[in-house]
């Protein structure tokens, strides 16, 4: 699912989702995902920031 967004997600923010349509929810801490993310920039290779901005990601 996709949602509009301007990028930014406050660190604490915590996404509910659905895992491989099993029954239940799981939390996804969204926000410290990002934010860790985001600070080890120059740790990701070519092809995954790559995946990373055609998904959106604000660096």
């Amino acid at each position: 699912m996709r949602r509009p967004s301007n990028g930014f997600v406050p660190r604490k923010h915590i996404e509910t989702i659905t895992v491989n349509g099993k029954s239940g929810q799981e939390a996804m801490k969204l926000g410290a995902f990002v934010d860790n993310t985001r600070r080890r920039a120059t740790q990701r290779s070519p092809e995954r920031r790559a995946e990373l901005e055609e998904l959106g990601m604000r660096w």
